[in-house]
């Protein structure tokens, strides 16, 4: 937490979410020094940059552990989360934190939660645990991935997901060659293939992603995104 000071309120936001992600991962008590580091954080944050409004952002909340990705909490661990978050902090929506932050008259350690993107199990998942405990987030939605889209980034991920090669290889993209044997493997390679294309020129970009989906060969979701209906 203290290391966090030095690398802006950015990164402090971050260090109250690791905090209380760690506590619950530990399943420690909510007594315990991973939950008072939450506390802590907040009140650094504080000090560090003048504000008194701390936002936890989430993209997506799943219905089980995801081995290639347990850093997304599953609906238990969410909702444990939320259990914590409750006794470090009040949390209020973004609009009337905002209201209250520019009017001067936020209290101290108030908190907004928000999500970003739309993805379905926001609804599906999420809602459900935030209404269960009484606790309000905000919801960015991005339309144009409405009713059966798919970012880039979640096409390169369920294509290396499901890729049924040992070995997933795209040098003729100029993207590498990736060995597929284990979950950490397939991390590996995800994480490298979006670190490479995250700043190719957009259009580029899509059409290299539709192009490992097609090299993998395997059916994909088109059902991670919120429908209108």
């Amino acid at each position: 937490v203290a290391r966090g000071t030095q690398a802006g309120p950015g990164r402090m936001m971050i260090g109250v979410q690791a905090a209380l992600d760690h506590a619950v991962r530990t399943r420690a008590s909510l007594s315990s020094a991973a939950v008072v580091a939450v506390r802590a954080a907040a009140t650094i944050l504080e000090r560090w940059s003048g504000a008194r409004l701390t936002v936890l952002i989430f993209h997506r909340v799943l219905p089980h552990p995801d081995p290639l990705f347990p850093d997304i909490p599953d609906a238990a661990r969410f909702e444990s989360m939320l259990r914590a978050l409750r006794r470090c902090f009040r949390i209020v929506p973004l609009s009337e934190a905002l209201e209250q932050l520019a009017a001067g008259t936020l209290p101290h350690r108030t908190a907004s939660i928000t999500f970003d993107d739309g993805y379905a199990d926001n609804f599906t998942i999420a809602l459900p645990g935030l209404k269960r405990l009484g606790v309000s987030a905000t919801f960015f939605i991005a339309p144009g991935f409405l009713d059966g889209g798919r970012m880039w980034n979640d096409t390169v991920i369920e294509a290396i997901r499901s890729c049924r090669d040992e070995v997933l290889d795209l040098s003729r993209m100029e993207l590498g060659v990736y060995p597929l044997t284990t979950d950490r493997q397939r991390r590996l390679a995800i994480d490298a293939v979006l670190g490479r294309l995250k700043y190719v020129e957009f259009r580029r970009r899509l059409e290299l992603a539709a192009r490992i989906a097609e090299h993998s060969s395997v059916p994909l979701p088109d059902d991670l995104m919120m429908s209108r209906s």
